[in-house]
């Protein structure tokens, strides 16, 4: 499967090169962020340097989307940090809803860079950036790719998590985890997703009467007895939130 992906990279950043309108090369560079929702296992084959080069295009659309792929792939992309703080004097006086500037800083953020603030008297909006990412990430967590795939975004998803600051993150966005915690049928995928509600803290608490289903229909018999289970991150996320539970009647010494 690897080898899938690798050549969807490669293709993709060629039409990002030479796609014949701005519209299918921006359309190509927003695939390579897609295929990049969670590929940090794999950052030691991606052309890191590629990517990079993209962001001498003269089209925002395209060096947003490629510095989201940078962001994407996290601390394994550090070697674009120049060239990102290059661009962000610049990119920070460009006015919009959503600019190239906040991809820079998602990207910077996720490569453990410093991340100056905005210039210009621009607000960040790390809010509305993190529900884009959200919603498309979910997208690839819930649908029917190959398992390791959405597995792959769901971790995403922690990481997305990580990255907000809870204070920004509203209903709606807590909502778009919830249903994916209740539609996907994969145990990993559902785990991870009650480890971003964890993350989120009281922000998520309209996902409380969810985590306390999933507690409800403990089954000691569907987990060893040592294993952190979905439930025992239930409980954890519910702690956060500010509601405990009993400890696991079925004798896991963590997480309770």
């Amino acid at each position: 499967m690897f080898d899938v992906f690798k050549r969807q990279i490669t293709e993709s950043i060629a039409k990002v090169r030479t796609g014949a309108t701005p519209e299918i090369r921006a359309d190509a560079a927003e695939h390579l962020a897609d295929l990049t929702s969670g590929t940090s296992d794999w950052v030691a084959d991606i052309p890191i340097a590629d990517m990079v080069s993209l962001l001498d295009t003269q089209e925002d659309a395209v060096r947003f989307w490629v510095a989201v792929t940078l962001g994407n792939l996290g601390y394994g992309a550090r070697r674009a940090i120049p060239k990102l703080q290059e661009l962000l004097s610049r990119a920070d006086c460009l006015w919009a809803d959503l600019s190239e500037a906040d991809a820079i800083r998602y990207a910077l953020a996720r490569m453990h860079a410093a991340v100056p603030p905005p210039t210009c008297g621009r607000a960040e909006a790390k809010a509305v950036l993190f529900k884009k990412l959200l919603t498309k990430t979910i997208a690839i967590a819930g649908k029917g790719e190959p398992l390791d795939i959405q597995r792959s975004a769901a971790g995403h998803l922690v990481e997305l998590a990580r990255w907000i600051d809870p204070n920004e993150v509203d209903d709606q966005a807590v909502a778009e985890l919830v249903s994916l915690l209740n539609t996907s049928t994969d145990r990993p995928v559902r785990e991870l997703v009650v480890i971003a509600l964890r993350d989120l803290g009281s922000s998520a608490k309209s996902a409380i009467p969810d985590l306390q289903k999933i507690l409800a229909a403990e089954d000691c018999a569907t987990e060893p007895s040592m294993a952190i289970s979905l439930e025992d991150n239930a409980r954890s996320a519910l702690r956060q939130m500010g509601i405990t539970y009993p400890a696991s009647p079925c004798g896991r010494p963590y997480m309770n």
